[in-house]
């Protein structure tokens, strides 16, 4: 900007605006700092995992009194007006979600009578009543004798005895199937009830108001035999009779048997224990953590062991309790906030002056953070299959060692290179770059947290609840990675010149093309690329293109060509009136997603609007009049300064400078079952896409 005036050239009045927007979100995400060296937002998610919280501390017969009002606030804010609840705003009323809810509320002393309650009631009959709930619920709910346990799809603890070569073993599930999957075979094995305020019984009626018939709850959590053969669905038959030979195993009288499910069981417990993390945690997030302490509390560990009380504080970790009530988490985003912050403040910081110098030393301290959570020695399942590979990576959350994934450790690598080039050579980056190339998969894509997972078959799921049993490599961590690459291949060109360059070169290069062939593959017809972690063909164009930039005209990488145009023309294709983006998670379901003949749009998002401008800066003029609209978008969007640090409809304390708000939930757990929405992501994002596109005009000038 000071080079335009020096030569007496007209004042680029956009440039100015994007100046202001950027001093403004620096200071946000500045005063935002926990402990002045790292970043860790809320996880927005339904609530269900709230609703976990409260059915734990009834079956371990502990004292909500204190929370009670926080936990009625919060689970009544988020009930939509027509007495359901959901897994995201667009996505209406879920049976299993508002089942939970209902359930919850009524634990915490909330008198059915009441209008919100009658609402919840009306939405769930409707809707078919209980006996329609996901095969997860119906656990949830059988540990209170709401369900026969006969109902539930069973998990024989037989399968930790299957060796890990074999093609079905706990090791050929993802990583977060296999952490909930252990603790929930001990569950099954046990069977246990326990009290409600009405008593303890097999065939409790304290939910009997949602049921069309209370007297039939034996009810199959699959399609009968005869719709399934009508259909054709021979992988739901096949599942269906398996199921059933499972459930007479565990009511068989055989002494083999019994002996040999109470050996597997033990092994399942003591899996779950060695898996237990120093802090307490099982992979970070609240389905293993709360299947664990149930595991922990069944096998007759009492709750004053050093480990039972740890796994508690680890679910309190997940809690934040404010204005808004008190809520659980999905999980916590520490390394991905802080990774994500440091690229985000770094892409501002195109000018040498007091403010990007101070800015830097932040960055710097949150590398600093980082670098001492880098696993480096530690055990991770991701060893059974790719044992000869050195370990580097970094874990999504904090305080886990076992589950590092390959996502956050690319964010990390890119931070600290956009940091310091130099540190390319590094042993942190190195050491994170090498396992990173470890967990390509044979088909030259990444997955986000296992090597080569991708089996289709175990991903059945004869409850039709999530179908996310695998983890397979996708558009999006593919790509993150490959951007990360390229960025090391273009680093090392300019700044390294040496001998271990040259060889760290030559395998970046090799996994490179890989990669490509990968996505070029994989690429939709409409020239998107499905998002798995972010809503979800913007967030897959954008991952993909954005590393694509780095390859386009290089030698051998003529192809591209088309490839970026199909792709640059779905994001031309899905721009809103108002200059920004926005994808809907409805996106997800294939069905929907026919009727609109492409993406489901809804109303512009700041995350959204912020992947669309950065995947069109990669290839576009900055003068491209979608980009000018959608960097006005945001521009016009930011909120006043001194607002108070209210985002998403919180207010976490009093914050300086400027940010995004945004209400819809742009990120996922499980597609189409479990979306999130990270309290950071209406603020990194637009700033590395302003901080971006003043580069690009500033080096065009």
């Amino acid at each position: 900007m000071t080079s335009m005036m020096d030569h007496g050239q007209p004042k680029d009045d956009i440039i100015e605006q994007c100046h202001g927007a950027i001093v403004g979100a620096r200071r946000y995400a500045i005063s935002s700092m926990k402990t002045e060296d790292h970043w860790d937002g809320e996880v927005r998610c339904s609530v269900t995992f709230t609703a976990l919280y409260v059915f734990l501390y009834q079956c371990l017969e502990l004292d909500l009194s204190q929370d009670r009002g926080a936990l009625i606030l919060y689970l009544e804010s988020q009930q939509s007006n027509d007495g359901s609840w959901s897994i995201s705003p667009e996505n209406g009323g879920d049976m299993s979600v508002s089942v939970e809810a209902y359930l919850a509320l009524k634990l915490l002393g909330v008198d059915p009578q009441l209008p919100k309650m009658q609402a919840a009631k009306d939405f769930i009959l409707s809707e078919g009543g209980m006996s329609q709930v996901r095969a997860f619920t119906r656990m949830y709910l059988a540990v209170f004798g709401l369900f026969s346990w006969d109902s539930v799809p069973q998990s024989l603890p037989e399968l930790i005895l299957i060796p890990d070569a074999a093609p079905i073993s706990i090791y050929r599930f993802s990583s977060w199937t296999r952490n909930s999957m252990m603790p929930l075979m001990i569950l099954c094995y046990h069977r246990p009830i326990y009290s409600l305020p009405n008593g303890c019984s097999s065939n409790n009626g304290y939910l009997d108001e949602l049921w069309h018939d209370p007297q039939q709850k034996l009810s199959s959590f699959t399609p009968p035999y005869s719709t399934l053969l009508r259909e054709r669905s021979f992988f739901g038959l096949g599942a269906r009779v398996v199921d059933a030979i499972f459930s007479c195993t565990f009511s068989s009288g055989l002494p083999g048997f019994a002996q040999l499910r109470k050996y597997a069981a033990r092994k399942c417990m003591e899996w779950v224990l060695t898996h237990q993390e120093a802090s307490g945690d099982w992979g970070g997030y609240m389905p293993p953590i709360h299947a664990g302490i149930m595991a922990m509390h069944v096998e007759g560990i009492p709750i004053h062991d050093l480990r039972f009380k740890r796994a508690l504080q680890a679910l309190e970790r997940l809690a934040i309790n404010d204005a808004l009530g008190k809520r659980v988490q999905a999980c916590t985003s520490a390394i991905w906030d802080t990774a994500l912050m440091a690229v985000g403040l770094l892409d501002t910081c195109t000018e040498e002056n007091e403010d990007t110098r101070e800015t830097r030393k932040h960055v710097s301290a949150a590398l600093g953070w980082l670098n001492q959570r880098q696993k480096i020695g530690y055990p991770g399942d991701w060893r059974v299959y790719r044992p000869l590979i050195n370990s580097g990576g970094y874990a999504f959350e904090d305080y886990i060692s076992w589950y590092p994934d390959v996502d956050d450790t690319r964010v990390v690598i890119i931070a600290a290179i956009k940091l310091d080039p130099a540190s390319v050579v590094t042993d942190s980056v190195r050491a994170a770059l090498d396992w990173v190339l470890g967990m390509q998969s044979p088909n030259g894509g990444w997955a986000a947290f296992d090597y080569d997972n991708d089996n289709s078959l175990l991903n059945f799921d004869p409850a039709g609840d999530t179908s996310v049993f695998w983890d397979p490599p996708t558009a999006d961590v593919s790509g993150g990675v490959l951007e990360s690459l390229g960025l090391i291949l273009t680093t090392c060109q300019k700044y390294v010149q040496d001998d271990d360059a040259s060889e760290l070169m030559e395998k970046v290069a090799q996994a490179s093309e890989a990669a490509i062939k990968f996505l070029v593959k994989i690429q939709e017809s409409d020239g998107s690329w499905w998002g798995r972690w972010g809503c979800n063909y913007l967030y897959g164009t954008f991952c993909v293109l954005c590393a694509l930039e780095h390859f386009h005209g290089r030698k051998g990488f003529d192809f591209l060509g088309s490839v970026i145009d199909r792709g640059i023309e779905f994001v031309y294709r899905w721009q809103n009136a108002d200059g920004g983006w926005g994808e809907s998670a409805l996106s997800y379901n294939a069905e929907e997603r026919a009727k609109q003949t492409g993406m489901i749009a809804i109303d512009s998002t700041a995350s959204q609007t912020a992947w669309a401008v950065m995947t069109l800066l990669a290839f576009r003029p900055t003068s491209d009049k979608a980009i000018m609209r959608g960097v006005e978008f945001l521009l016009n969007t930011q909120t006043q300064e001194g607002y108070g640090g209210k985002v998403n409809g919180l207010s976490p304390g009093d914050r300086a400078g400027r940010s995004w708000t945004e209400e819809m939930l742009t990120s996922t757990g499980f597609p189409g079952h479990l979306m999130l929405g990270y309290e950071f992501y209406s603020h990194y994002w637009p700033m590395m896409a302003l901080g971006r596109f003043v580069a690009k005009r500033q080096h065009e000038a």
